[in-house]
């Protein structure tokens, strides 16, 4: 809303005065004196921008900005706090007007942005909408985490309130809106509704003591109690709150084969390393420094439990090459059980120390010890408490089974050719891909439960103004971007 000046006779001192000391709020008699003094009304949109359309003989002379307020966002589901639309007085100012000379007119853009501590106060005392708002991250590594399920707690003395809850966004960030209906609840309710503080002597105050409870894919994880509450907190509550001991698998992360060695630092070929100069050779099939693998070589990269929206199942082949980049020898043959080590493929998730809060793990493992089906796949564990690997391992490859064959060195006689006894052996070269597949059903054999299970939206920011399932189907390879190529 545009005003004439109310306060005539302080123009200047109220217009270069911080908006901070003159926001305030009109009482009715002041809006109704003031109703003759209105320019102009504008509707703000959901971004704060508004506009006003004025006549220019009002070109040399100060304004008078306010706002009606009639409700707030987010107002909790429950039964509102009947509140009259309340006007409340900005600031005032001098418009420095400038020249559009394409449209032959003048604009003038002004900006405000309305602080928290007022916004809270405006939400909390005239709405009745209390705020809690949060970031939650890994304690040692600052890293988000994302998918957690925050629910907030006040701390009675009779029986401890739900506030409510919310899922923590991909930043790691979350934000609980609530009415003071949630923390006021006893066992009189609804006929008696008080705030009581935990402990005796028993005393009443305004605000709840708040401590917060977390799941993780629906499990009940590491968590605060009533003792780490906060006491008597006010309209908006922001927190920092960290977990220790727990593996964050980044969201959106596809199925993949993208490295091979036991340290898991050689990209397979030139498109997945984008740049790193650390990848196996498309020319000589090995490292930049001339090495070649041997025995038991891991092959690495991301796991997903779902492709699709069903359970994810994968596999690796094999085919042997005339040299590096050469012509294909026959036919892609599946890996097996036999063809493997044992590999470390995921972790689960144990239920917290009661005590200490760490979270014990359980490594997943698939080879020869299980995990394989007799067709060479392997099935990703479904179980929410299951954290799949990322640039891990995903099959332990025994290259000794690739040959097929030995080479008998028996009574080989000193400075006798090797010759005599064998024929000389040749470098031979094989190429691998990765195979995934979506699951229509879990078959029985996978893993569904081990051991036991276990595993902040947007922040608080002021509001700102503005003037301006089936059959299942066939295998895919792997492939980076599209899933139809194979590596």
């Amino acid at each position: 809303m545009l005003y004439l000046p109310w306060q005539k006779d302080a123009i200047l001192q109220t217009a270069v005065a911080n908006p901070k000391e003159t926001f305030r709020l009109v009482d009715p008699k002041e809006a109704k004196a003031r109703e003759k003094l209105l320019v102009g009304t504008a509707d703000v949109d959901e971004k704060g921008n508004f506009e006003f359309d004025i006549d220019e003989k009002y070109r040399g002379t100060a304004f008078d900005i306010d706002f009606v307020c009639g409700s707030v966002p987010r107002r909790p589901p429950v039964p509102p706090r009947r509140v009259e639309p309340l006007q409340f007085h900005i600031t005032t100012f001098f418009p420095e007007w400038r020249a559009d000379e394409i449209q032959q007119n003048f604009y003038y853009h002004w900006k405000y942005c309305l602080s928290a501590k007022w916004w809270c106060y405006i939400r909390g005392h005239y709405f009745d909408v209390w705020t809690i708002c949060g970031h939650m991250y890994v304690c040692d590594t600052k890293t988000p985490i994302p998918n957690v399920e925050v629910t907030a707690w006040d701390a009675d003395f009779f029986t401890d309130d739900n506030l409510g809850s919310a899922i923590t966004d991909a930043s790691g960030h979350f934000r609980i809106d609530y009415s003071s209906a949630k923390f006021k609840q006893t066992f009189l309710s609804p006929a008696i509704n008080l705030e009581t503080d935990p402990g005796l002597p028993l005393s009443f105050k305004s605000g709840p003591d708040v401590y917060f409870t977390y799941k993780y894919n629906g499990v009940s994880i590491q968590g605060e109690t009533a003792a780490n509450r906060r006491n008597n907190v006010g309209y908006c509550l922001c927190v920092n709150l960290c977990l220790d001991n727990i593996v964050v698998t980044p969201p959106g992360v596809p199925a993949s084969f993208t490295k091979i060695g036991k340290s898991g630092n050689h990209f397979i070929n030139e498109a997945v390393a984008s740049g790193n100069p650390n990848v196996i050779a498309l020319s000589t099939g090995k490292t930049p420094s001339g090495q070649a693998f041997y025995a038991g070589i891991a092959l690495r990269g991301n796991l997903a439990q779902q492709l699709n929206g069903n359970p994810l199942e994968y596999s690796f082949d094999v085919i042997e090459t005339t040299g590096p980049g050469g012509a294909d020898i026959g036919t892609w043959k599946k890996l097996l059980v036999g063809d493997m080590y044992n590999a470390i493929i995921g972790t689960f998730l144990g239920a917290p120390d009661p005590i200490t809060g760490n979270i014990p793990t359980t490594d997943y493992v698939v080879g020869p010890s299980g995990g394989v089906d007799a067709s060479g796949w392997i099935a990703v564990p479904q179980a929410t408490n299951f954290a799949a690997n990322v640039n891990g391992e995903l099959f332990n490859l025994n290259t000794a089974k690739l040959n097929g064959a030995s080479v008998n060195m028996a009574d080989l006689v000193q400075g006798q050719s090797t010759t005599t006894r064998a024929a000389l052996q040749q470098n031979r070269y094989f190429k691998l891909r990765m195979v995934k597949r979506e699951a229509a059903m879990l078959p029985r054999r996978q893993l569904l439960a081990c051991p036991t299970p276990s595993p902040c939206s947007t922040p608080c920011m002021p509001t700102c103004l503005n003037s301006a399932p089936g059959p299942r189907n066939p295998p895919t390879s792997w492939a980076l971007p599209a899933s139809t190529s194979k590596r």
